[in-house]
């Protein structure tokens, strides 16, 4: 069998060379069945064969996007053993996605005959291991800057920065960041990992908490992973939420900043806030306003891991005030 084929990390993202399976030749539909033919990393897989009624191996790595084509109508299942996936767009004849894993593992991906479920073609897919991103050490008086760029309800745009320095650092890895200019100059206490469990209002010393600590990049990353947190939100001023995150990270790209040029893990994240108080928002008075906030932020992958920013997207249950955020983009500015 050939042997597992080793990652090429190029400049702008971790691909992996495609290589194919055990066969020599290009698939040939049997009699009265089909084949599948596979790309990989955009590059069609030489040697490659995948029929019904027979086995076939393809390795492929963590990130790279994996694509099958069949010959004939087929249904496509997939048995993930552990390993992520990012499904791309598939139909009767065509499979795509890509998969992540921090430890090599084995996939299986089946397409039977939709005119006869008895034709089914196995393909064993290996996936190499991909990096995993655990979240930085805190640094006492680290301070990085973020560039705003805010879009209101009624169309009014504006600019910003603010910025936040780690003021404390405790022996378990808890730590404080200040954060001043912006909307609202705050003291953050952070959890060792990065979740918020509480902030306090500089302007009015509103103390508010997250419970449990809200955790929006669960720590540590690779490509592929998906996750999901919960927590309410209440103040010591009365306002109350809670809120609920799903968040995947489905893509090893390159972004620029304002702080520069990196190669970055791309994050989608959904927040779905319930039973707010907020009586500028419909339900508010009676507790139930909804909202949602559609984020994409990127992390660096090389060390130090560095936070480059989000672009958030709102949507509001009903109407929302003029001065409401629309939409939001904050990106670092500091190196």
């Amino acid at each position: 069998m050939r042997a597992l084929c080793l990652a090429a990390i190029t400049a702008t993202a971790f691909a992996l060379v495609g290589c194919g399976g055990d066969a020599s030749s290009p698939a040939t539909a049997p009699p009265g069945g089909f084949a599948v033919t596979a790309t990989v990393g955009g590059v069609p897989v030489v040697g490659f064969s995948a029929v019904s009624g027979a086995t076939a191996t393809l390795n492929v790595g963590t990130g790279q996007a994996v694509q099958l084509v069949a010959t004939g109508s087929v249904n496509w299942a997939t048995t993930l053993n552990g390993t992520d996936l990012v499904a791309g767009p598939s139909n009767a004849t065509q499979w795509s996605g890509a998969f992540g894993t921090p430890t090599a593992r084995s996939v299986v991906l089946t397409a039977a005959s939709t005119a006869d479920a008895t034709r089914v073609a196995v393909i064993n897919i290996n996936v190499a291991a991909g990096p995993s991103y655990a979240f930085p050490s805190p640094q006492l008086g680290n301070a990085t800057t973020f560039a705003v760029s805010d879009v209101f309800v009624n169309g009014v745009t504006t600019s910003s920065s603010y910025t936040d320095t780690v003021t404390a650092v405790n022996a378990n890895g808890s730590h404080t960041v200040q954060r001043q200019g912006g909307d609202a100059p705050r003291l953050l206490s952070m959890t060792a990992t990065g979740a918020r469990a509480a902030q306090t209002f500089t302007v009015n010393g509103n103390s508010c908490s997250y419970t449990p600590p809200r955790v929006v990049f669960d720590f540590p990353l690779h490509f592929g992973k998906s996750w999901s947190s919960a927590w309410a939100y209440q103040c010591q001023l009365g306002y109350r939420e809670n809120g609920a995150l799903s968040g995947r990270v489905v893509a090893i790209e390159r972004v620029t900043v304002p702080a520069g040029t990196f190669d970055a893990l791309r994050i989608a994240l959904t927040f779905n806030y319930t039973n707010s108080n907020d009586a500028n928002l419909v339900g508010g008075t009676a507790g139930t306003a909804q909202y949602r906030i559609d984020s994409v932020c990127w992390y660096t992958t090389a060390a130090p891991l560095r936070f480059l920013g989000c672009d958030d997207s709102y949507t509001y249950t009903g109407s929302a005030p003029a001065n409401y955020l629309r939409t939001t983009s904050y990106k670092r500015s500091t190196p």
